[in-house]
């Protein structure tokens, strides 16, 4: 049985404060459960007075392998949700620690964005200022693949279109396009829109008019074999399956 001395050492060792707004809204950050309890536990150690956790220490407390603690430490730094950062300590050696200053600044700018106002704005085909900055941009794109698909974003999908928009520097308008042609053709699948990402770079379509034109001619080519004599966008034409391409 656990004497009250021991229970009393054991509440002295005080908690670690999470934000009810975090817990609220990480979902909507496009964090995990998992990622987000890891965050926790980081947060956790570097208020024991832990600053920089090792993945051994971390893998104690969690049920992930190192390798997966790793993989998700590697996307966390990588989104920007956590940093690493070192200083000089007394003696003037350099230490490392982890920082999740990253994290409140994205949560406290997902905050500010009134998303509601800015999806509504996308559904009257504008792009309104507000989401020329990039996390505004990246947030309505996640936004948008979740309402679509009916469903949140595995980790991985979540990556995908990270590639998008970090290393192949696709036009955010660009990515919503090819999701729009997808829900046109019922396709909801990743695999269905890079594939018409992809054709729309081999065809060298770089701009979100470009692409509005190759489409509307191809619209225009499924009114005249279907006899119509005009192209009007409220007519439903047979959708275009891009993976037969």
């Amino acid at each position: 049985m656990i004497s009250v001395h021991e229970w009393a050492k054991w509440m002295n060792k005080g908690n670690a404060s999470i934000p009810h707004l975090l817990l609220e809204n990480y979902k909507k950050l496009h964090l995990s459960d998992t990622e987000m309890m890891l965050l926790i536990h980081i947060h956790a150690f570097v208020s024991e007075g832990i600053s920089f956790p090792s993945i051994k220490q971390l893998e104690e407390r969690m049920t992930c392998s190192q390798a997966e603690l790793t993989r998700m430490l590697n996307r966390l730094r990588k989104e920007r949700f956590l940093d690493i950062r070192s200083n000089l300590d007394e003696n003037n050696r350099v230490v490392e620690h982890f920082s999740l200053e990253p994290l409140w600044e994205k949560l406290c700018r997902y905050l500010t964005i009134n998303v509601e106002e800015v999806a509504a704005a996308k559904e009257r085909d504008v792009w309104p200022a507000e989401v020329e900055r990039p996390e505004a941009a990246e947030g309505l794109i996640f936004k948008r693949f979740e309402q679509e698909f009916g469903r949140p974003l595995s980790p991985m999908e979540c990556e995908t279109i990270t590639t998008w928009l970090d290393e192949d520097q696709l036009d955010p308008h660009i990515i919503l396009l090819a999701l729009k042609e997808a829900v046109i053709a019922n396709k909801r699948s990743l695999r269905y829109i890079d594939k018409i990402l992809l054709d729309w770079q081999k065809n060298g379509l770089r701009s979100v008019e470009a692409v509005r034109d190759h489409i509307k001619q191809f619209r225009r080519q499924q009114a005249s074999k279907t006899g119509k004599t005009e192209y009007n966008e409220t007519v439903e034409f047979p959708f275009y399956n891009w993976l037969e391409r």
